[in-house]
């Protein structure tokens, strides 16, 4: 019998784990058509969700799979007499061939969902309304008028790993008898770069010179243009995040990492965490390096135009990296480096007229180019001879980071507003056409993580000497 290939097409597998009687509501628990189409376009994780307004982590998540199949449809014939004789195949026809499966196979996350068993009726009911104020206007007064607000305690923070994982809490270890599971803060594989990392300290001395390693894989995977360019960047200014690196070189990113390591060290906490300082340069002891601090700006929780603004982590930053086995050596295609350059650049540099590309970003002061916090950055006192910069502040006076963050709200909120009334649109209409298109590709990746999911890093991802880096 032949099989008719006409109408075959390339289609995408996802073994849903459950019965579906409504599709429509299948969809919407794998995030609805426009981001399940996202996530099958550009192959990130899948996640499985109930109740997507509730405060509670993915049920199941799962991440593509390469497998060879296809998709037959089979016309039979049965045997009404006799159930036990073999159905008879009339036709078949080829539907497709499927090359991406997302298979369901991790145990099931727990929900800690608002409901409370009524003791009048003794049915459930949804409190939700009842815990979160509905309006950004409430204060104090609103938890004091409401005495018989029911209990309801949800975990902090919940896992970023989706393995199951036995910890032996005592020790602090984690078991591992089958596979190779990882601990939950690790969520890719390190790699090799030689770069230097070091915590901040306020005595400890600093690194003067790289590695030899490092140099050897310069000169293997670096061309000398290439990292006379970095060279230049950093003789210009001491101190940069790989954010604003990439938005002001037009430099191949795979190969980035071993130009900066001959370069540069790389501070893991502290007033510069995460950035990258040129070897000898010591911050602790130069005033002037208050204009290299970081500045941490997130989009206020009550801001008006919250949700317009992109989350800064889709799904896909937590898939594990698979590293080849060689290194890529062939040249990048120019417009691969050339893409979104001019995008980038105006994401790394917060003036009058920005709309933040994310809900969170970091921002060193020499690239917020507000005259207001300019003003204010030349007219911090001098300090003593011989006093040491704040560990946390740097050399900021307090209360200096949290007046810059309340003058970028002002200005985001009131940029927001005045690009709405331009284009006579709401804020909603806004959110589901323009703030997409604002993102280069790859660049809510780009920055690495924050301080409250844990501190952004690029050397110590890829290091593998302890004495010297911290991962």
């Amino acid at each position: 019998m032949e099989i008719n290939t006409k109408n075959a097409k390339e289609l995408i597998c996802i073994e849903y784990p459950g019965r579906v009687e409504n599709i429509d509501r299948m969809i919407e628990t794998l995030g609805g058509k426009e981001e399940l189409s996202k996530g099958l376009h550009e192959k990130q994780k899948l996640q499985l969700q109930f109740r997507k307004n509730f405060y509670a982590k993915p049920v199941l998540s799962t991440e593509p799979n390469d497998v060879t199949g296809m998709l037959i449809k089979l016309k039979v014939r049965k045997s009404k007499e006799d159930v036990n004789k073999k159905p008879e195949v009339i036709s078949a026809e080829l539907y497709g061939t499927v090359s991406t499966m997302y298979k369901f196979n991790n145990y099931a996350d727990y929900q800690f969902l608002p409901i409370q068993r009524n003791e009048k009726t003794g049915e459930t009911e949804n409190i939700y309304n009842d815990i979160v104020p509905q309006d950004i206007n409430v204060g104090p007064s609103w938890l004091r008028e409401r005495q018989d607000v029911p209990l309801f305690l949800p975990p902090t923070c919940f896992t970023r790993s989706d393995t199951m994982q036995v910890v032996d809490i005592r020790n602090g270890t984690v078991e591992d008898p089958d596979e190779d599971i990882r601990f939950a803060a690790t969520v890719r594989t390190s790699r090799a770069s030689h770069g230097i990392s070091i915590p901040f300290h306020i005595s400890d001395p600093i690194p003067l010179q790289p590695k030899e390693a490092s140099i050897e894989m310069r000169d293997k995977f670096v061309t000398p243009e290439e990292f006379e360019s970095l060279n230049n960047l950093f003789k210009e200014r001491p101190m940069w995040t790989l954010a604003s690196i990439k938005a002001f070189l037009r430099f191949p990113p795979r190969r980035l990492n071993y130009a900066l390591a001959p370069i540069s060290y790389y501070y893991s906490s502290g007033p510069w965490r995460n950035c990258f300082v040129r070897f000898g340069y010591d911050p602790r002891t130069n005033f002037d390096s208050r204009f290299y601090q970081l500045l941490d700006y997130r989009v206020r929780a009550g801001a008006s135009f919250k949700g317009e603004v992109k989350s800064f982590r889709s799904s896909g930053i937590y898939n594990r990296l698979k590293v080849p086995a060689k290194l890529e050596t062939e040249p990048f295609k120019e417009d691969e480096i050339e893409k979104n350059f001019e995008l980038r650049k105006k994401h790394a540099i917060f003036t009058i007229d920005t709309i933040p590309p994310f809900k969170a970003r970091h921002y060193q002061f020499i690239d917020i180019h507000i005259p207001k916090i300019k003003e204010m950055l030349n007219e911090v006192p001098l300090p003593p001879p011989g006093a040491l910069c704040n560990d946390k502040r740097g050399w900021l006076p307090i209360g200096f980071m949290e007046q810059c963050r309340d003058i970028l709200n002002v200005i985001a909120q009131a940029n927001m507003l005045k690009h709405c009334n331009e284009k006579n649109i709401s804020l909603e209409e806004y959110k589901a056409t323009e703030a997409k298109s604002e993102t280069p590709a790859g660049d809510d990746e780009e920055d690495g993580d924050f301080d409250s999911y844990g501190s952004e890093s690029h050397f110590p991802d890829d290091v593998d000497d302890k004495e010297e880096m911290v991962e």
